[in-house]
């Protein structure tokens, strides 16, 4: 049966507590045996991905037998028949998960998603939490999904981690349950919630925690960084040839290659990815603060900013709307945040692949080398990026890769204690 043959039922909003047949939704046993299960959770904060997201293939009992029946982004890939049954990505502050319910392990009679804080965080830093669910057999096509409300969220203050959703069987039909329930541990609090039998997985070093500075010698080369990567910037004003006078920020941003609706074939102009156009960029921008002065640096007309007093930055869009963000007194700042907003209708972060770039310059002009920033983590609930600050420091700056998203400039400045004051 082609893909535009099969039946879509409506999709189904579960309540908390919820324990429901896939038979009263329209998908039979004999149909999941075959089907694809496709889990995405995502978990939405003024804080940037602070939590893990897992798969538990459980038995009857709802034991886990070994570490190699647990699936999450902050554990190292399991080995065996489960592994080869389910894929796990993480995508920006949520997670997309995929089961090939025909390869899952005949002991397995139970999938739940799970949701952890990493590090010291608790679950207070959630704004909101929604796991859907969409299985697909040959014949019908099933979606559902939970969100927790904003009561189920107060209850998780203070807990380390929740399980969300539970496709379980259970008196030999397929049945699915809205959870929500809370656990005062973390990760572990889960394997032991599970029963976990034997050692637990090997844990992946988190990429995001924040590095020592490496101070930047050498100016002529170009740097990929990643979220938490440090660098010390040297800053000379005196036209010295190893010092920065000059940093230089610009955007590189194209639009993801859109997929095609089920039956039809896209036009060749429809596959390339585009440069985005200035009505539906990302726009650039910077909180920053010299002294005790505040500025917030926005698009406003072709150019916003000052060179030679404060904020000693300038905003400049081109006639093709690329913007420009030049701080020309870096060893004046005493903080900065370099920020990207999705503004209005142009779009979501997760349309466009976007890497923030970063040249450096001194008197005797720019020099070869560049930093590059690729957004990795985005979040597309979340408008607005804090893609990196800029701390003073004696003889320099030090920049931090950062990639935060929020709901705002003013969700970022209670991060980041910038101290404006807002009248809305």
């Amino acid at each position: 049966m082609a893909q535009s043959d099969r039946t879509t039922t409506d999709p189904v909003t579960l309540a908390r507590g919820q324990r429901t047949r896939l038979s009263q939704l329209g998908m039979t046993d004999p149909e999941l045996a075959s089907a694809t299960v496709e889990f995405h959770v995502l978990a939405t904060s003024g804080r940037r991905a602070p939590f893990e997201f897992s798969l538990a293939g459980l038995d009857d009992g709802g034991g886990l037998r070994s570490g190699d029946f647990f699936a999450s982004t902050g554990v190292a890939r399991p080995s065996g028949a489960f592994a080869g049954a389910c894929t796990l990505v993480q995508e920006g502050n949520g997670a997309r998960i995929r089961v090939s319910m025909a390869a899952l392990p005949e002991g397995v009679q139970r999938l739940v998603i799970g949701v952890a804080a990493t590090g010291k965080q608790d679950l207070s830093a959630l704004a909101s939490l929604r796991t859907s669910l969409v299985i697909r057999s040959s014949i019908s096509e099933l979606r559902a999904s939970l969100s927790l409300a904003e009561d189920a969220l107060r209850e998780l203050v203070g807990r380390r981690a929740v399980v969300t959703l539970e496709l379980y069987r259970s008196k030999g039909e397929w049945r699915v349950a809205a959870l929500g329930d809370g656990f005062q541990g973390g990760r572990e609090a889960l394997f032991e919630h599970y029963r976990l039998s034997g050692p637990a997985p090997a844990l992946i070093p988190d990429r995001r925690a924040a590095k020592p500075a490496v101070l930047v010698t050498a100016l002529d080369a170009t740097i990929t960084l990643d979220a938490g990567q440090r660098l010390g910037l040297p800053v000379v004003r005196a036209g010295s040839p190893r010092g920065i006078e000059r940093i230089v920020i610009t955007v590189e941003q194209r639009r993801k290659q859109r997929a095609a609706p089920a039956g039809r074939i896209l036009w060749p102009f429809e596959r390339e990815p585009t440069v985005a156009s200035p009505a539906t960029a990302l726009r650039l921008g910077a909180l920053v603060l010299t002294g005790e002065h505040l500025t917030a640096i926005q698009a406003l007309g072709s150019r916003f900013g000052a060179k030679d007093t404060h904020p000693f930055a300038t905003l400049e869009t081109a006639d093709g709307g690329a913007e420009t963000l030049v701080l020309h007194a870096p060893e004046k700042l005493t903080l900065a945040a370099i920020t990207l907003h999705a503004e209005g209708d142009g779009g979501e972060f997760d349309d466009f692949d976007v890497t923030v770039v970063v040249s450096l310059e001194g008197d005797s002009g720019p020099r070869s080398g560049e930093l590059r920033l690729p957004l990795r983590e985005r979040d597309p609930a979340l408008p607005y990026c804090v893609a990196f600050t800029l701390d003073a420091r004696p003889g320099g700056v030090d920049l931090t890769a950062t990639e935060r998203y929020f709901r705002g400039p003013r969700a970022a400045d209670a991060e980041y204690g910038f101290g404006f004051r807002w009248t809305t």
